[in-house]
């Protein structure tokens, strides 16, 4: 398996050709993302799906099925991944916060197993949300502390745009949601 570096530089070298949309697609998600943040039922009803769409969206665009295009963010606001997408938020929400009451660290490590969920059921639109938690803790093992030193990673760049009114996360986004997607395929590869 490949390192995050590796993973990191081919994501960089993926949209090389493509910030301007990327800017753009990240420019939209960020603004309706931000709108409904503060209401549950908003990010229920919009954020969950919104997201499931921005992770299919990458997901093709990663394998090269797919452009990106801001349409691509909405595409799970439709019959088959819709529901899904709220169940799959709602479940993994209420796992992660059962684990970490118990600490943070269970919850954190949790969360790493649980990450993968909505880009399985991208990938399996027949699946229920419980499956592809399942599946995603199934991927997982052997792979969270990788995940978790990526996922640091962003962490950091996002505390440090906030020094610059978060306008740098024009560009973090588009990358973190490019690296994650090869990190999926690459984990996908390694696992069957």
């Amino acid at each position: 398996m490949r390192t995050n570096q590796e993973i990191r530089q081919e994501a960089s070298a993926m949209l090389r050709d493509n910030w301007t949309t990327a800017v753009l697609v990240a420019l939209v998600f960020g603004v309706i993302a931000s709108f409904t943040s503060c209401s549950f039922p908003l990010v229920l009803f919009v954020y969950a799906p919104m997201m499931l769409g921005f992770i299919k969206m990458m997901l093709g665009y990663v394998r090269g099925t797919e452009r990106m295009e801001v349409e691509g963010i909405f595409s799970a606001f439709n019959s088959t991944y819709y529901w899904k997408s709220m169940g799959l938020y709602l479940l993994q929400g209420i796992y992660t916060i059962l684990w970490t009451l118990l600490f943070i660290i269970p919850g954190i490590v949790k969360y790493c197993s649980y990450f993968f969920a909505p880009y399985i059921l991208a990938d399996n639109p027949t699946m229920t949300a419980e499956e592809a938690i399942c599946r995603s803790m199934c991927l997982m093992e052997g792979h969270k502390m990788q995940l978790f030193m990526m996922l640091l990673g962003y962490v950091l760049l996002a505390m440090l745009s906030s020094l610059l009114l978060f306008i740098p996360m024009l560009w973090i986004i588009p990358y973190y949601q490019v690296t994650l997607a090869k990190f999926y395929e690459e984990v996908k590869a390694t696992s069957m």
